[in-house]
C-alpha cells in the first residue's frame, strides 16, 4: 500500500539538515516513493542522500525580486519538475522553498505541505500573511511543536490541516551511560584559562544580530541578556565563568565583536565569546560547560536538546515550543527571557541545588531520546501521509505530558 504514495520532498540545504535525511531514509524504508530536490550537489551531505533510497534531482529555489527572470526560471524548473515526477504530495521544510513550491505548482493536483521548522515568521505579520495568503484548499502543514499549530489555529487556519510531528534525528549514541559525550572536556576551559573548580555557564550556538526591519533590539539568540545576567551573578559567586561556543553566522563579524566590547574589561577573561571554532571543538562544546542557558527571542523546540542529550543542566525560557521539553521542576528551569536580574537569580538557584539539576537533566534526556526518536517521528510522518490519502483515518499527536504520566504513573 505504501508504494502508491508518491512523495516530492524539497529540502534547503546539503550542509545541515540531518534530521530530514533522515526522515527521507525511514520513508524510503517503508515503501514510500520518495523523489527529493536538493538546492545543489556539493554540501557534506550530498552523498548520503545519494545513498538515502531516494530519487535525487538538484535545483536552486531561487525567489529573489532583485534577479526576477533566475526567479522565474528556478519556478519554471521546478513545475516542469512537478508534473514529470506527478507526486501525490508535495513536502518542503523552509519558508522560502514553501512559498517557492507554492509559486511552481499553482492549480497542479499535489497536496502541499510546509513541514514548519520555526515559528519566526508567524510571529511577524508580513511573513505570516505571505504564507497564509499563498495557501490554496490543497495546502497543509505539520508543526514541529504545539505552539507553532497554535499560531496556525488563532490565525484562522482550520485545526483538520495542521498536523502535529517533532522533528527527530538519529539520538542513538546518546542512549549510553558511558558514551563519550558525558566526559568533561578541558580543551576550551584550558584554552580559555577557567579551572576545574570553576563553574562554566554557556551554549553552542550561532549569533545572530538583531533584524532591525523586524523591530529586534538584540540578536535572536539573546546573548546581551545571558551575558549581563553572568556577570551580575558573578558578583555573589565569582566562580561562575561564561563561555558563548560559536561565532557570527555568516561572514561578518562585526556584531560579534560589539557583544565583546559589551562586556566590562575588567570581566573579559570571566566571560569569553569564542567565535567561529573548528568543528571538532564545537561536536565536544557542551562537554566544557557545566551548565546551559537558553534564552532565544523565537525558537520551537532545537536549542535545548543538545545540552539535555549531553547531561547539561538548562536555564530556558518559555519561549516557543521550549515548555513543552523544559518543564519547570521536572525537566529543567524556566526564568525571564528579558531580565538579566532574574535571570542571575535563577542561575545561583539552580547551582545551589545541584542535585535536583542533575535529576532532571536525567529527566530531561529520557523525554528527549522519546520525543525526538527519528524512529517514531518519521512514522508519524508517514501516517500524515496515509490521513491526507485517505489511508488510514487519523494518527496519535505525541505528548510530552502523556509521557511524563506514563513514566511517573
Amino acid at each position: 500500500m505504501n508504494k502508491d504514495i508518491r512523495v516530492m520532498q524539497i529540502i534547503k540545504t546539503t550542509e545541515g539538515a540531518s534530521w530530514a535525511l533522515h526522515q527521507v531514509k525511514f520513508l524510503v524504508r517503508c515503501g514510500i516513493d520518495v523523489h527529493v530536490i536538493l538546492n545543489n550537489n556539493t554540501g557534506k551531505f550530498y552523498n548520503k542522500w545519494k545513498e538515502s533510497g531516494a530519487t535525487i534531482y538538484t535545483l536552486e529555489s531561487i525567489l529573489n525580486p532583485l534577479h526576477p527572470f533566475k526567479t522565474l526560471k528556478s519556478i519554471l524548473s521546478l513545475r516542469r519538475l512537478i508534473k514529470e515526477v506527478n507526486p501525490d504530495i508535495i513536502h518542503s521544510h523552509f519558508f522560502i522553498n514553501t512559498i517557492h513550491m507554492r509559486m511552481a505548482s499553482f492549480r497542479l493536483k499535489p497536496t502541499r505541505i510546509f513541514q514548519v521548522p520555526g515559528p519566526l515568521h508567524l510571529e511577524h505579520a508580513i511573513f505570516k500573511y505571505i504564507d497564509l495568503f499563498s495557501a490554496r484548499k490543497n495546502d497543509r502543514w505539520i508543526a514541529s511543536s504545539k505552539h507553532i499549530k497554535s499560531l496556525y489555529i488563532k490565525s484562522g487556519i482550520n485545526e483538520e490541516r495542521v498536523d502535529l510531528s517533532y522533528y527527530g534525528n538519529d539520538y542513538s549514541q546518546f542512549n549510553s551511560s558511558d558514551s563519550d559525550h558525558l566526559k568533561r572536556d578541558h580543551h576550551l576551559r584550558n584554552k580559555y584559562g577557567f579551572k576545574d573548580s570553576d563553574i562554566v555557564i554557556g551554549n553552542v550556538c550561532y549569533i545572530y544580530p538583531p533584524k532591525k526591519f523586524l523591530g529586534q533590539k538584540v540578536g535572536l539568540k539573546n546573548h546581551e541578556v545571558m551575558i549581563k545576567a553572568i556577570e551580575i551573578a558573578r558578583q555573589q559567586e565569582p566562580r561562575i565563568k561564561g563561555l558563548f561556543i560559536g561565532g557570527q553566522w555568516g561572514d561578518s563579524t562585526s556584531y560579534e565583536q560589539l557583544l565583546r566590547r559589551s562586556i566590562p574589561v575588567d570581566e573579559r577573561e570571566n566571560i569569553v565569546i569564542t567565535g567561529k571554532i573548528p568543528p571538532s571543538e564545537a561536536a565536544k562544546g557542551w562537554q566544557n560547560l557545566d551548565y546551559a542557558i537558553h534564552l532565544p527571542l523565537s525558537e520551537s523546540c532545537g536549542g535545548v536538546i543538545e545540552p539535555l542529550l549531553a547531561q547539561r543542566p538548562v536555564i530556558s525560557c518559555k519561549t516557543g515550543g521550549i515548555p513543552e521539553i523544559i518543564i519547570e521542576g521536572y525537566t529543567g528551569f524556566i526564568t525571564s527571557r528579558d531580565n538579566p536580574q532574574e535571570v542571575a537569580s535563577k542561575i545561583l538557584e539552580v547551582i545551589k541545588n545541584k542535585k535536583n539539576a542533575i535529576e532532571y537533566t536525567l529527566n530531561g534526556k529520557n523525554l528527549v531520546l522519546d520525543m525526538f526518536n527519528i524512529e517514531r517521528t518519521a512514522k508519524e510522518i508517514l501516517e500524515i501521509y496515509k490521513k491526507i490519502m485517505s489511508i488510514q483515518n487519523s494518527y496519535e499527536e505525541y505528548s510530552s505530558k502523556k509521557y511524563l504520566k506514563r513514566v511517573n504513573p
